[in-house]
């Protein structure tokens, strides 16, 4: 694991013991350090490399070796039991940790996550799920990835109309809803959704997860029955006292059939006095009663009735909480109250206050059991239950929360609640109607845990003369918004080095307000929030980079140790200068954005040289110094509506610089309109060169090579062979040379398909000239992007064995960071009869070594050591590299020769072969057979 990741991932194995362990410790190896991790602190580093528990953890506790396929990946300890699930988790994430791949982490983890989750994107198709969210929903991967809503859910009609709010940015509280559950013979799972909006790389989409709410409308069901119909004459009234329902006891009392077959409709919508259940004098205090008690004061008297009973009336209505008024709000008429009546016989009231005993004991018991972190707490704020998972969540025990006053517990124990705003939430505010039935808080429990707990607050009934008390149920949705806020992270950063990925730059540079702030590594998770960025008019400068020859060094070094050269790397962006925006957008590719004062060429020019020079120092990687060569491109002006704008821009100066000249690449582009064209040519030429070779539009020239020490039979230079040039006859462009469109076709595997064509027609054009000039040899040129494919190189042995194998040039800078794969190549190629040759020998891109390390049998100078001639400097140099070159035992072949004096000079020099204008152009196969120099 990098290091810029390192910190971040272990403060999440911090937060996962705080959620499902708070008393565990954790011991595990990251890269070549171990850490120990806990709940109530920081990750400390452990000296040595090895997994080894201490004494006290073999003595005592619980011990758990979390390993995989034999691998150890830690080490986990608690004197508490442990819960199986913590150890699920803690596996899934270290085996993420230390076989994670670029794109893996987020996919992986929704996946495994424990809780009911799914991924959709912005057509509302499901992009990941996890395995909880398939079980629950009784479906199978094939059933859902891939697929819409619609197509998955097609009974489920309300469902994708929600989930599109959710994709307009709403946080949605899907209903609760009963699902057949497959294989239970029919027994129904009741399921709670939530659905939120999340933006990635592609777009906006909707985190969709459900819970299991079956306990939850198992307990409601139950307390339902408890307290409707169990013989209890209750009525519901309307603030004019007409009723509006009632149970079957009570419609008995007035006349109606205990089946219930009908309700009669003299009863059901009249007013509650005016019910033939009544005596006259009973009906005037009845209407009394009702009208106290729609004023806002609770009600109650005995009253007659006309069987002759006396019976206990008791209406509770709006507005006396202080007094144990218990209010109910109309379905669908929020403004409107509803009465509850309640009448007991007074000749069975001790027998009634038994059976209410016993009721309340069975509500202890199902409360108990139903696994929510649930108080329940009576009208004097005292707790009168309470279950483990609440004392869990409140970070104390069950047996101190009992019997105690809930407000100045909370206070001694330290726990704080508070609001969206951050503001602390008044205990003493929750009996008030204002305080909205489910929120989402933040609880900081007596351990010093954060939490964010979906809190939900509901009246309890009351007899009369009470205050009505309160059911407090709390659920722990720490670990969903965790996940939710890695989501948002991932989608705007690198995964590798921490920066801002593409998305992320876009977003930052469209986002106006307050001063760029620098990005240069992740957030911490709990606190991951929208970074603020620049005005869209603030000039802005940005620079595009990337590492000359990255391919090779790749191949040279190793995924793993080139992975770190671009953490190095980023950091050493990262500190350039302050207040800058620093994004890796793919491979090698970064970008830098600063504010500036101005953007024209002028001080674009001059930020190219600054960074330029921050980036000379070699990088350390594994204790030694590896120099890199860098190319820049740069672009400025206002950021506008669409920062994309200015992104591409600086990415097309950067592919300007990679196509020019060495001067052009260190000295780095400034973007100008006319750039656009010539990348588009490229793109163009790119798009195009497949078909060349399939119609015929490559060919070869060949140029003659001269010796320049033998003499033929006619007395002329000897001809030794030929080197061949391959040529693009394009029918709109004209002839084209390699530099035009080999760089292109090196991006894809038609590199090797153009190597191999080029071989085959230079051995049949060698085999031509030796049918009447025996001796002739032909060279070819060999690439770093086909040296970096050496498997696709591995099909012209075949051919090379049969007919004798080509030359072979090499660029002086394709051997740099040589491999021993490259070493083995060009060792069979030898063995075939090839003589290798090094091209541009002499520049400043070549290395000595390679004339050790590989079996090179000759060099082919640099054009500027011809160029530079006569100056004495220049033909002291050749002198030097001439007899180098003779002292290792190998040939030298100069290039680009014009001109007699040069051609002395050379000879003077001690060269022994040389090929330019001088003797002939570039000629076609049957040219040569009879060329004479």
């Amino acid at each position: 694991m990098q290091d810029v990741s390192q910190r971040l991932f272990l403060e999440t194995l911090g937060d996962l013991l705080r959620l499902h362990a708070p008393l565990a410790t954790l011991m595990a190896p990251l890269g070549n350090q171990v850490f120990r991790v806990s709940a109530d602190g920081p990750a400390t580093e452990l000296p040595g490399a090895e997994l080894s528990p201490p004494g006290e953890w073999m003595d005592r506790g619980e011990l758990r070796w979390i390993s995989q396929g034999g691998a150890l990946l830690g080490l986990l300890w608690s004197a508490d039991p442990l819960p199986d699930s913590v150890t699920a988790l803690l596996n899934l994430l270290l085996r993420s940790a230390r076989h994670s791949g670029e794109g893996q982490d987020t996919g992986l983890l929704l996946t495994h996550l424990p809780a009911p989750v799914a991924w959709l994107d912005g057509e509302l198709n499901f992009r990941q799920v996890s395995r909880h969210f398939l079980t629950l929903h009784g479906l199978q991967h094939r059933e859902v990835l891939g697929r819409g809503v619609r197509e998955v859910f097609p009974a489920r009609q309300q469902l994708p109309h929600l989930l599109e709010r959710a994709l307009a940015g709403q946080a949605v509280c899907l209903p609760l809803e009963g699902l057949s559950c497959p294989g239970t013979e029919g027994k129904t799972l009741w399921l709670r959704g939530e659905a939120r909006a999340y933006f990635d790389a592609q777009g906006v989409g909707v985190l969709w997860t459900s819970q299991d709410a079956s306990d939850e409308r198992h307990l409601a069901k139950q307390l339902d029955s408890l307290l409707d119909d169990s013989g209890v004459m209750m009525a519901v009234l309307d603030a004019q006292g007409l009723v509006q329902n009632a149970s079957s006891a009570l419609m008995a009392l007035g006349g109606a059939p205990l089946s219930g077959a009908g309700l009669p409709p003299v009863l059901l919508g009249a007013a509650l006095w005016d019910w033939p259940s009544w005596t006259a004098e009973a009906r005037v205090t009845v209407r009394a009663l009702v009208e106290q008690a729609a004023g806002g004061q609770s009600a109650g008297a005995d009253v007659q009735t006309v069987r002759g009973g006396v019976l206990r009336l008791s209406l509770h209505g709006d507005g006396v909480h202080n007094d144990g008024v218990h209010s109910v709000r109309a379905p669908g008429h929020p403004s409107s109250s509803l009465l509850i009546a309640e009448c007991h016989d007074l000749s069975a009231l001790r027998e009634l206050q038994e059976q209410s005993a016993v009721q309340s004991s069975l509500i202890t018991e199902i409360l108990t059991r139903s696994g929510e972190a649930t108080l329940i707490v009576n009208a004097a704020g005292k707790v009168t239950l309470a279950s483990q998972e609440a004392a869990n969540l409140l970070g104390t025990e069950a047996s101190r929360l009992t019997g105690a006053g809930l407000g100045k517990l909370l206070r001694d124990l330290g726990v704080q609640v508070l609001g969206a705003d951050l503001k602390r939430l008044d205990y003493q505010n929750w009996q008030r109607e204002t305080m909205p039935p489910q929120q989402e808080v933040t609880l900081i429990n007596a351990a010093g845990v954060q939490h964010t707990v979906r809190l939900g607050v509901s009246l309890l009934p009351s007899l009369e003369g009470q205050r009505p008390g309160l059911m407090l149920t709390l659920r722990d949705v720490t670990a969903l918004r965790r996940m939710e806020a890695r989501l948002r992270h991932d989608t705007q950063h690198d995964a590798l080095t921490g920066l801002l990925n593409r998305t992320g730059l876009r977003s930052r540079l469209t986002a106006l307000g307050q001063e760029l702030l620098t990005t240069c590594a992740p957030a911490d998770l709990a606190d991951l929030t929208e970074t603020p960025a620049l005005d869209t008019g603030t000039p802005v400068t940005l620079l595009a980079l990337d590492i000359s020859g990255f391919p090779a060094l790749t191949a040279a070094l190793g995924r793993t140790a080139s992975d770190a050269l671009l953490v190095h790397l980023a950091a050493r962006l990262v500190d350039w200068r302050p207040g800058l925006l620093v994004a890796r957008l793919n491979s090698d590719v970064f970008v830098l954005a600063a504010r500036s004062a101005a953007a024209d060429k002028s001080s674009l020019e001059d930020a190219l040289k600054d960074l330029q020079h921050h980036l000379r120092a070699p990088l350390r990687l594994s204790g030694s110094d590896l120099p890199l060569s860098f190319r820049l491109g740069a672009a400025g002006g206002p950021v506008g509506s669409d920062p994309e704008v200015l992104i591409g821009q600086a990415e097309t100066a950067l592919s300007f610089v990679t196509r020019e000249r060495t001067e052009q690449r260190e000295a780095g582009a400034v973007y100008h309109e006319a750039m656009r064209a010539e990348v588009a040519r490229d793109f163009r030429l790119e798009s195009e060169l497949p078909q060349a070779l399939v119609q015929g539009q490559l060919s070869l020239s060949y140029q003659p090579v001269v010796s320049l020490t033998q003499r033929s039979a006619t007395g002329k230079p000897l001809l030794l062979g030929a080197e061949a040039l391959l040529r693009w006859n394009h029918p709109e462009l004209g002839l084209l040379a390699p530099p035009a469109f080999l760089p292109l076709a090196a991006r894809s595997a038609l590199i090797s398909d153009i190597g191999e064509w080029v071989v085959g027609q230079a051995l049949t054009a060698r085999a031509g000239w030796q049918a009447n000039r025996p001796g002739l040899r032909v060279s070819v040129n060999l690439s770093l992007d086909e040296l970096l494919r050496q498997d696709d190189l591995e099909r012209l042995f075949p051919v090379m064995q049969q007919y004798g194998a080509p030359d072979f040039e090499l660029s002086a800078g394709s051997l740099l960071g040589y491999s021993e794969r490259t070493l083995g190549l060009l060792e069979r190629l030898h063995a075939l009869g090839a003589q290798l040759l090094i091209d541009d020998f002499g520049d400043g891109a070549s290395s000595l070594s390679s004339l050790e390390h590989f079996p090179i049998t000759g060099v082919k100078l640099h054009p500027s050591f011809v160029a530079r001639l006569p100056n004495p400097r220049a033909y002291k140099l050749l002198q030097a590299t001439t007899a180098l070159a003779g002292s290792l035992g190998l040939s030298v072949t100069a290039v680009g020769v014009e001109s007699a004096e040069q051609l002395a000079l050379l000879k003077k020099a001690g060269v022994g072969a040389a090929q330019g204008y001088y003797f002939a152009a570039p000629m076609s196969a049957g040219e040569l057979e009879g060329f004479e120099a």
